[in-house]
C-alpha cells in the first residue's frame, strides 16, 4: 500500500483533533450553560477576569517552550536523540514552574492583604496559583504528541483535562456552593491529577534523568520558545484585553455579558478550525526537515484553500443563529451578548489560521517578525476600544477584535511570503464567499417558532445548501470528492 499523502494524513489528524475539538466543544458547552446559569452576569464576568490572568501568567511561564518542542523534537528524533531533547525541556520547564508557584504565592498574599479582598475571592487566587505550574505538564506532553504526529495522544489528553477539570468543579460548586473558591478548588484538582499523568508518561516514555539534559538543546530551545513569549503574552492580551476596558467603562455585568458572547464564539472557532491548525504545522515541519521544501509548500498552498472553504460558511452560519444559541446556551438574560458574535468570531477565525498562512514564518524560525505584527495588533485593539466602547458599547469591543486581527492576519501572511511563496486562491474564496451568502439568506428566512426545531432545520438547510454549492462550482472539489468515494468504494466492495 502507497504512503499516505501528507494532505490525507492532514485529513486523517485533523479528524483526529476534530474528534477532541468535539470533546471539548462539549466540555465547554456544559461549563457555558452552567455558569451562565449558575452564577449572575456579574460573577460570569469575574471567573473570565481571573481566567483570562491564569491564561497570562501560564504563558509567560512556558517561556514559548511548547512551540520549540513542536519545532525542535522532529530534528531530535530524525538523529535519534528524541529523550534528549525531551529531557532537556521538560526538565528545567518543571524547576522554573516550581520556582514561578513560589513567587507567585508571595504577590498573591501581599496583592490580598493590601487590597482586603473577600474570603471566597482570596482562596480563589489561592487555588489558582498552583495551576501555573500544574499546567506546564500537560502543555508540553501535548506538544510533544503533536511534534510527534501523535493526534490521538493530544486529542485524550486535552479532553481528560477538561473533563476532568469541569466535572471537579461542579460537583463542588453544587456539593459546596456556587462561588469562585469552590470553582477553582475543583479546577486545581483535576490540575493535579493531569499533572501527576503527565510526568508518569513522560519518565517512561522518554526517561527524565538529569543526565540527559544538554545545553546546547536547552540553548537552541529558548532561542526558538523566549520571541514567542512576547508573542503568546500579546496573544492573550489581545483575547482578554478589551473585557478590562469593558470592566473600566461598565462594570462586570457588561463583563459578564460580552464573555457570553466572546465564549460562544471561541467555541465554535474552536472545533473547527483549531483541528486543522493543531494538524498542519507538525505536518509541513516533518516534510521540510526531510528536505521536501516543494511538498512543504504545495501542502500548505492546499490547505490554505481548504481554509477558506471553511470560513465563510462558519462564520456566516453563526451570523444567522446566533440569537437562538444565545437563547438556548445562555438564557434570555445574556441575550444582548448575540451582537457580539458574528465580529468575535470572524476575528478569533483568521487568527485561528496563522500556523497556514504564516508557514514561512515558523519554518524559518522568523518568531519575532510573529511577535511584532502581535504587538502592532494590540497596540491598534487597545486603541479602537477605547474608541468604539463608550459609543457601541460591548458591541465596539467586538469591532475593535476583528479590526485587529484582521491587521495581523494581513501582516503575518505578507511577511510569510518573503520566506515561503504560497498561491493565493481569489477565485474559490470568491466562490465559496458567495454560497456563504447564499446559504446565510436562506437561513435567516427559515423562522420556527420552537427554539431547538428552528436551530435544527436552520443548520441542515444552511449545510446542504452549502455543499450542494461548492460542489456544483468547484471542479477540482468534484474530482476529489469522486476519487475518494470510488476508493472507499472499491474498498468496500473487495472485503464483501
Amino acid at each position: 500500500m502507497a504512503p499516505a499523502t501528507p494532505t490525507r494524513r492532514l485529513v486523517k489528524h485533523s479528524v483526529s483533533y476534530m474528534v477532541g475539538q468535539g470533546a471539548f466543544f462539549l466540555s465547554r458547552l456544559v461549563f457555558y450553560c452552567a455558569f451562565t446559569r449558575l452564577f449572575a452576569p456579574e460573577d460570569y464576568g469575574t471567573l473570565n477576569l481571573i481566567f483570562s490572568a491564569l491564561l497570562f501568567c501560564i504563558v509567560s511561564v512556558r517561556l514559548g517552550q511548547n512551540d520549540a518542542i513542536v519545532r525542535l523534537l522532529p530534528d531530535g528524533v530524525k538523529h535519534g536523540q528524541a529523550k534528549q531533547y525531551v529531557a532537556s525541556i521538560v526538565l528545567p520547564m518543571l524547576a522554573i514552574g516550581a520556582v514561578a508557584i513560589v513567587v507567585l504565592f508571595g504577590v498573591v498574599r501581599v496583592a490580598v492583604s493590601h487590597w482586603q479582598v473577600p474570603d471566597d475571592l482570596r482562596w480563589a487566587f489561592y487555588f489558582v496559583v498552583p495551576i501555573v505550574g500544574l499546567r506546564l505538564g500537560a502543555d508540553l506532553t501535548y506538544a510533544i504528541f503533536r511534534a510527534m504526529e501523535k493526534p490521538v495522544g493530544a486529542v485524550a489528553l486535552d479532553a481528560a483535562r477538561n473533563w476532568l477539570t469541569i466535572v471537579i468543579s461542579l460537583a463542588l460548586v453544587f456539593a459546596w456552593r456556587a462561588s469562585m473558591a469552590p470553582f477553582f478548588l475543583g479546577q486545581l484538582s483535576g490540575e493535579v491529577i493531569i499533572f501527576l499523568v503527565c510526568v508518569f508518561f513522560l519518565g517512561t516514555q522518554f526517561s527524565l534523568r538529569p543526565a540527559l539534559v544538554e545545553r546546547n538543546v536547552w540553548r537552541q530551545a529558548l532561542q526558538y520558545g523566549l520571541p514567542m513569549v512576547v508573542y503568546h503574552i500579546a496573544a492573550v492580551a489581545l483575547l482578554y484585553i478589551d473585557r478590562y476596558l469593558v470592566l473600566w467603562c461598565y462594570g462586570t455585568h457588561a463583563v459578564g455579558e460580552y464573555s457570553a458572547g466572546y465564549n460562544l464564539a471561541a467555541m465554535v472557532q474552536q472545533i473547527f478550525t483549531l483541528p486543522v491548525s493543531l494538524a498542519v504545522v507538525p505536518l509541513y515541519m516533518n516534510l521540510w526537515s526531510r528536505g521536501d521544501h516543494e511538498g512543504a509548500r504545495t501542502f500548505v498552498q492546499t490547505t490554505m484553500r481548504w481554509f477558506w472553504l471553511g470560513v465563510w460558511p462558519c462564520i456566516l452560519g453563526m451570523v444567522a443563529v446566533k440569537s437562538d444559541l444565545i437563547r438556548l446556551l445562555a438564557t434570555e438574560k445574556y441575550l444582548e451578548s448575540s451582537g457580539v458574535v458574528g465580529y468575535v468570531l470572524l476575528g478569533y477565525i483568521l487568527y485561528g489560521g496563522y500556523p497556514i498562512y504564516a508557514a514561512g514564518l515558523l519554518i524559518h524560525k522568523k518568531t519575532g517578525l510573529m511577535c511584532g505584527w502581535m504587538v502592532v495588533a494590540l497596540v491598534i485593539n487597545v486603541a479602537a476600544n477605547l474608541v468604539l466602547i463608550p459609543r457601541y458599547y460591548i458591541v465596539g469591543a467586538a469591532r475593535a477584535t476583528a479590526l485587529s486581527y484582521l491587521v495581523f492576519t494581513l501582516g503575518l501572511a505578507w511577511q510569510s511570503r518573503r520566506y515561503l511563496a504560497v498561491r493565493f486562491w481569489p477565485w474559490q474564496a470568491t466562490v465559496y464567499l458567495a454560497g456563504a451568502l447564499v446559504m446565510f439568506a436562506a437561513v435567516r428566512a427559515v423562522a420556527l417558532t420552537a427554539p431547538w426545531l428552528s436551530l435544527v432545520v436552520k443548520l441542515v438547510v444552511g449545510v446542504s445548501l452549502y455543499g450542494v454549492w461548492v460542489l456544483a462550482a468547484d471542479a477540482d472539489l468534484r474530482r476529489r470528492v469522486r476519487k475518494v468515494v470510488g476508493e472507499k468504494t472499491a474498498a468496500w466492495r473487495g472485503k464483501a
